[in-house]
């Protein structure tokens, strides 16, 4: 399976709608909040292990063992419900910080990652939520999620990099040729098919989120993604750019590296 993740509001479901029009996977499906529950379930007895999780199992590889079993037997399930595509993609922004663990612990989840920087986040956030103005305590969360998620992604990608791919979000909407198919071992990439593999009602698309509409029925670079009214004040640009730069520039040099045919034949 491929599981999709980024921060919130990085572009996760553009690219996760974007994956499903190969013929390889299912049509765009919501995200699997069941399936991040299971695994944060995993890290949190694992934090809890030698006060209390450690009474009701043998051992911790034991417990992991356990876990991930069902971890795989979910993924099973959720690929018979959705036609037992050659590829499930799945996305779920929370699972990003996990990445590490998931690389780890199953070898059959490869991660592609979206990464938008942190004033893109914000800017994002405005045009979807209508907010005016960024307090300093929502620029600290900002600061801290691009960093705990990107800085996870960093993490998996320099571990597996056969198995976790990081993509720039505005790589992928200028329509650079990112080769995401043959990176994936999926059959190519129909952006043209957007708007009929997601199977959203279109004329109510239309008329409620004209910037929507514009996305899933036209190619990706022609969307106007980067283009509202929402803009950061360059003090507070400034401040983001700084409190993500390292993890940033992590990110920029890994984006550039593309795997070997012979470690996707691996996977």
């Amino acid at each position: 399976m491929i599981l999709v993740g980024g921060a919130p509001r990085s572009g996760t479901t553009l690219l996760s709608a974007l994956l499903s029009t190969s013929d390889s996977c299912q049509p765009f499906l919501p995200e699997f909040h069941y399936l991040a529950e299971v695994v944060r379930a995993w890290a949190l007895g694992v934090r809890a292990f030698d006060a209390s999780t450690r009474y009701f199992t043998t051992e911790r590889a034991r417990f992991d063992a356990l876990h991930f079993d069902f971890v795989d037997r979910l993924l099973d399930e959720a690929r018979r419900a959705a036609g037992e595509p050659t590829m499930l993609v799945i996305k779920h922004c929370k699972l990003t910080p996990l990445l590490p663990v998931l690389m780890r612990q199953t070898r059959r989840i490869r991660a592609v990652v979206i990464e938008r920087d942190c004033a893109g986040l914000a800017v994002s956030m405005q045009r979807a939520f209508g907010d005016t103005a960024l307090s300093d305590r929502a620029v600290e969360n900002l600061i801290s999620t691009y960093n705990a998620y990107y800085g996870a992604a960093v993490a998996a990608s320099l571990s597996h990099p056969d198995r976790c791919l990081i993509v720039r979000y505005q790589d992928l909407v200028s329509g650079i040729d990112l080769n995401l198919a043959d990176r994936l071992g999926i059959a190519g990439l129909r952006p043209d098919r957007l708007w009929d593999r997601a199977e959203f009602d279109v004329v109510a698309l239309a008329a409620e989120h004209p910037l929507k509409s514009d996305l899933w029925g036209q190619q990706i670079s022609q969307c106007r993604l980067d283009e509202g009214t929402a803009t950061i004040p360059p003090n507070l640009t400034a401040r983001l750019h700084q409190g993500t730069q390292a993890v940033a520039e992590q990110v920029k040099q890994i984006s550039r590296i593309v795997p070997a045919p012979e470690e996707l034949e691996r996977c």
